[in-house]
């Protein structure tokens, strides 16, 4: 989903679960910042369940996800 609306090819996408999400960002800040949130990088196939489990914040009924493009030499990309 995110290739597609961001037109990164798939293999150039890495997903981020953020295991805890400052305040600012649940409700509605739409930067990461790596250095204060805690941020663990998914697996190609890990499944919504697995995230889940490993989520402190599930029982609050969301889950924070980040993305960026994949550093292609000395790229800089910052997460979204």
């Amino acid at each position: 989903h995110v290739a597609n609306e961001t037109a990164l090819p798939v293999d150039e996408v890495e997903l981020w679960l953020v295991l805890k999400p400052q305040t600012s960002i649940v409700h509605g800040e739409r930067t990461i910042d790596p250095d204060r949130d805690n941020l663990r990088v998914l697996g190609d196939q890990e499944t919504l369940a697995e995230l889940m489990g490993d989520y402190e914040n599930a029982n609050y009924g969301y889950l924070v996800m980040a993305y960026k493009r994949k550093l292609q030499n000395s790229d800089t990309v910052g997460l979204s």
